[in-house]
């Protein structure tokens, strides 16, 4: 999973592949984090993926200092499983067989996995899962790319540049919609965390911790079970 130091970088990488306007303005099914088409990713599946991030990365957050408004590690965790859920319908319409990562990742990641409650586990698996199968659909999506234009053994910075173009091209026709709560939109400039909640801050505390980039000073005013850290 996402280390604290590099979240920001791997949140912007994954959304090189999939700058796409996201309006939020549909009405979703009751229940529904995000729809991409026909498939979507549930509210209770993504609170539960970011309860087990919060879990799994406190002790670094605490080791930096800092101190997360619980709905960034909630829009983390959402972006995820909507990457995820994209990635397999590009892989399904595209007849993409992507190579077994999972094994690697989840072994790369059980000793984190062991150490958190049971009832996190699964959640916490799912996200590493989703990490790894987004990866796997792009470089693949972009060595196959890259061997029909003539390319024998395509590297993998390559493939992974490649496969990103194609998905990308492919997410700008999809049609995609997160709860505005999410607080999370796709431009074309890429990901962009904004204040989208429908809900209104009533203090001045609530409002520094609530902006586009996190206040750890004003965050770790919130109550700790609003706060990551």
């Amino acid at each position: 999973m996402t280390s604290p130091r590099t979240r920001a970088r791997t949140l912007a990488a994954l959304a090189a592949a999939a700058a796409v306007l996201l309006s939020g303005c549909g009405a979703l099914q009751p229940g529904t984090a995000v729809r991409i088409n026909d498939d979507r990713v549930t509210m209770n599946d993504v609170d539960a993926l970011a309860e087990a991030i919060c879990t799994a990365e406190t002790e670094g957050f605490k080791a930096q200092g800092m101190v997360l408004p619980g709905r960034y590690i909630r829009a983390e965790a959402a972006f995820k499983l909507f990457v995820e859920a994209a990635a397999a319908q590009y892989a399904a319409e595209h007849d993409i067989d992507p190579r077994p990562a999972y094994t690697q990742a989840l072994s790369e990641a059980r000793p984190t996995i062991e150490s958190l409650p049971t009832d996190q586990r699964e959640a916490y698996t799912d996200g590493v899962r989703a990490d790894a199968y987004v990866a796997a659909v792009i470089t693949r999506v972009g060595e196959e790319a890259l061997r029909e234009q003539g390319v024998t053994e395509p590297e993998p910075g390559a493939a992974q540049q490649q496969g990103g173009l194609l998905v990308q091209e492919w997410l700008a026709t999809a049609d995609i919609e997160f709860d505005p709560r999410i607080g999370l939109v796709l431009t074309d400039e890429g990901f962009q965390q904004v204040d989208t909640d429908t809900s209104f801050p009533v203090s001045d505390v609530a409002v520094r911790a609530r902006g586009d980039q996190p206040d750890p000073a004003w965050a770790g005013q919130l109550s700790p079970s609003l706060t990551c850290g």
